[in-house]
């Protein structure tokens, strides 16, 4: 789950890079909260979204971990 203080920053900044394009991918870094545990993990994530005939539109995400920067 997106950290709640990251949200609103990580949804209008993913909507600014790849809007309603097949071709783009949007790159950013968040918190995200695990479910069981609740840690917290500061992610870097690579998205996009293609328009399948069947399914609709498809938002694929890609998380790997990074440092936290200070």
């Amino acid at each position: 789950m997106l950290a709640p203080e990251d949200y609103a920053e990580a949804v209008e900044s993913c909507d600014q890079q790849v809007g309603d394009s097949d071709d783009a991918v949007a790159h950013m870094d968040y918190h995200v909260i695990t479910k069981e545990t609740h840690k917290r993990i500061y992610v870097h994530a690579v998205a996009h979204m293609v328009k399948n005939p069947y399914f609709g539109q498809i938002y694929y995400v890609i998380l790997s971990p990074k440092p936290e920067q200070k």
